[in-house]
């Protein structure tokens, strides 16, 4: 959950960026993106998958050159916000500009995310996979390189992600959300992936000490259970304070689990009285503090870029 009235409020001034040209796959619709911050070194495109007949849309954030062999990154905004609103809170064009990523950003039907998988609701599974195919074969991105990271309600959708994609994806990261009772108790993934985390412990939405009314774990239950499932040990991380570059900000914890088979990395970062927020955000939120010692699109970003974070052959 986020709010939508404060985003948009910091939207109203705000331009698009240009076009793109190039042949899209699958997609209509390549044009200027309204209230996208524009990052330099980047162009933008729209599309719509048509996806059980139903007409999904996204945008993308590529870079003016794209090369061959680029890594794809889907962004996954809360509930209640746009994709639009994802990649300016984020500053995910950055990853474009920079690092050469490929960043596409589907859009939730109703600003939401069927996460638990309710047959009544929309196919999001297989929207974004077949998303992720139809810009992967567009832009001929590296198959061994696609990551997701998810904020809130996208966070829960991350998740199923992992159980459900993990022979596409290589690596994960959730912000904010935590573990549904109903998925840690159906989630197969047909290998291990590794995974990062980030949860504040004055989060009034998903609360770090979890939510037993509507079935979700604590966030450090939420941590363990996952490193669990990817072969590590789930107790006794390796524990430590990440620099406080500024003294007024929340300071972060970062937990490193253990014992994880080889290529495999599961890390926890906990904001120590931050809130329901995105760490590095320049926006103030409603939703509690928002940390700015730890930039959280870098710093997943980094850890997605480790030589070991690329698909290999089924683990266990």
């Amino acid at each position: 959950m986020f709010a939508r009235g404060l985003a948009c409020a910091l939207l109203v001034t705000l331009c698009g960026c240009g076009s793109s040209s190039a042949p899209v796959v699958g997609v209509s619709g390549a044009s200027a993106v309204s209230g996208l911050i524009a990052t330099p070194g980047t162009t933008t495109i729209v599309g719509t998958i048509d996806q059980g007949g139903d007409q999904r849309s996204y945008i993308g954030i590529v870079p003016d050159a794209p090369v061959v062999g680029a890594p794809l990154l889907v962004m996954l905004h809360p509930l209640a916000t746009t994709n639009v609103e994802m990649a300016n809170l984020t500053r995910v064009g950055r990853l474009a500009a920079d690092d050469g990523a490929i960043v596409v950003l589907p859009q939730g039907e109703n600003d939401t995310w069927n996460d638990e998988l309710i047959a009544s609701g929309p196919d999001d599974l297989g929207f974004i996979s077949t998303l992720i195919g139809n810009i992967a074969q567009q832009y001929q991105t590296d198959p061994s390189r696609v990551y997701v990271m998810g904020f809130s309600e996208g966070g829960f959708m991350t998740e199923t992600l992992v159980c459900n994609l993990s022979s596409t994806i290589a690596a994960a990261a959730a912000v904010g959300s935590l573990v549904r009772n109903t998925l840690a108790a159906s989630c197969n993934p047909s290998r291990k992936i590794s995974l990062a985390f980030i949860n504040g412990t004055a989060d009034p939405i998903n609360s770090f000490l979890g939510q037993p009314k509507i079935g979700t774990q604590s966030a450090p239950d939420s941590a363990a259970f996952w490193a669990q499932e990817e072969g590590c040990s789930a107790t006794s991380p390796l524990v430590d304070l990440l620099p406080e570059l500024f003294t007024s900000s929340p300071s972060v914890t970062l937990n490193t689990y253990q014992s994880c088979p080889s290529g495999i990395g599961v890390d926890f970062f906990v904001v120590n009285g931050g809130g329901h927020t995105w760490p590095g955000s320049p926006y103030p939120s409603q939703y509690g503090a928002t940390t700015q010692n730890l930039d959280a699109t870098l710093q997943l970003w980094q850890f997605f870029q480790q030589p070991t974070q690329t698909i290999s052959a089924p683990i266990g």
